[in-house]
């Protein structure tokens, strides 16, 4: 058995946190048998402490339970103990390997498995607010996934996926693959940063499951290049094993950029079509998204959203009964609540912070699209949910197409419904406790 050890400061925000998302990823790549997961600090001002509440709510909100965790200090006989010390910082680093030197164990940053992040170092989102914490969570996120592969553990294929990515290059650009350094991603849509003969850098996402349905992805990529200006990485291969597309700059810091993702969305939204739904079925995640055109709004989000939804997660073992039962409750009566709008709007579908890169003040890429013609206001309750964007831009966005009355109070609630059932499809644990506390402030 492989045995990790996270390492922070105080051992009461980023180290849980990481040790929570990566216990998650290697429970959901099926190692979770073959590695140890821990995590220490290396002061002892908070041993014997919970983590951070503030740490748990926003772990919590991603199906991420740290209520077992208690802040301990680190010892030398972890150095003998672990195989691996990953270190949140700078000075963690430095303590650690000061403290283990004469030890066998590695001691590595935990970003050197995120090079796709601009990021050097997981800060300490102590003295800040909530934001903090969501930054915090998408690094160790991004980190995590490529950081499972030092268990051993590797998907089951025929192919590894350097020689996929070398022949997919060699076909559609004529370059020769220098390297491949893991990027976030699992079994389901491995994600390379590609290094080639040129000097250039491309994404690969390789399948070798048979899942991922990367052509879906690269339809969907196409159509907004196509259709819109929402800067999007253009596909420059696409098959059922790999999804070549351009490297796209920015880090996971859009704070500046909120009116600017504001105008991006907006414009987007202004885009139109005679109906609701698609001119074909795309992509959640690996969730298949029915989009059969639809003259009416409240029958489409009734029938291919809440419905559709709440069967797979039931049908999944992840729903239970009842609350399948109160979301088919609320369904029954919605054209009480909502209004048809105006017009179908096109949106993004996926708009939370880990598909988002920017800039200083510009978005530089959306990242992983779920399209379809909707209800702008699904966007908005998806961008509200995840706080994705704060306060600057929802103002932004008001200005250019007024927000309505009732969004923020009721219906960014209702909206809420879809993008927390497909969590619970995936992820199971506290979205369900999200989604019943919907129900029941909506009444159902």
């Amino acid at each position: 058995m492989v045995r990790v050890l996270f390492v922070c400061m105080g051992n009461i925000c980023r180290s849980p946190l990481a040790q929570g998302v990566f216990e998650d990823v290697l429970r959901r790549e099926g190692l979770g048998d073959e590695v140890f997961v821990d995590s220490a600090g290396t002061g002892p001002w908070y041993v014997g402490s919970p983590p951070d509440e503030r740490a748990q709510k926003s772990a919590s909100l991603r199906g991420i339970d740290l209520d077992s965790q208690r802040a301990r200090r680190i010892t030398p006989e972890d150095c003998q103990s672990f195989d691996y010390l990953i270190t949140m910082d700078e000075e963690n680093f430095r303590t650690v390997s000061a403290l283990c030197r004469e030890d066998g164990a590695e001691v590595r940053p935990f970003l050197e498995y995120a090079p796709e992040r601009l990021e050097s170092e997981v800060p300490d989102p102590f003295y800040g607010g909530p934001e903090g914490f969501e930054h915090v969570l998408d690094l160790v996120e991004a980190a995590s996934r490529g950081s499972w592969r030092i268990s051993g553990g590797a998907c089951e294929t025929t192919m590894p996926p350097d020689q996929i990515i070398a022949e997919g290059v060699e076909v559609a650009l004529g370059e020769r693959l220098l390297s491949a350094r893991p990027m976030s991603g699992g079994c389901i849509g491995e994600v390379y940063r590609a290094e080639l003969s040129d000097g250039t850098s491309v994404v690969a996402k390789v399948d070798r499951s048979g899942e991922s349905q990367l052509e879906r992805e690269a339809y969907m990529l196409w159509y907004l290049r196509e259709k819109s200006e929402l800067p999007v990485p253009e596909v420059y291969h696409s098959s059922e094993a790999l999804l070549l597309m351009e490297f796209m700059p920015g880090g996971g810091n859009f704070s500046a950029a909120q009116d600017h993702a504001a105008d991006l969305l907006a414009a987007l939204h202004d885009i139109t079509a005679g109906a609701y739904g698609h001119e074909r079925d795309t992509l959640i995640g690996s969730l298949s998204q029915p989009n059969p055109w639809t003259s009416s709004w409240v029958d489409f989000f009734r029938d291919q959203r809440l419905l559709y939804l709440a069967g797979v997660a039931s049908e999944a073992g992840r729903l239970p009964a009842n609350l399948r039962g109160r979301v088919e409750g609320l369904a029954g009566r919605l054209g009480e609540i909502l209004e048809e709008p105006e017009r179908p709007a096109l949106i993004h579908g996926d708009v939370w912070s880990g598909n988002v890169l920017a800039e200083g003040n510009r978005i530089t890429a959306f990242l992983d699209p779920a399209i379809y013609h909707a209800d702008p206001e699904v966007e908005l309750a998806f961008i509200s949910l995840f706080d994705s964007f704060g306060k600057p831009f929802f103002e932004r966005y008001h200005e250019l197409r007024p927000i309505k009355e009732g969004f923020f109070e009721e219906r960014r609630h209702l909206y809420s419904l879809y993008p927390l059932l497909v969590h619970v499809y995936f992820f199971g644990g506290l979205y369900v406790g999200s989604v019943e506390g919907v129900l029941d402030r909506l009444g159902f």
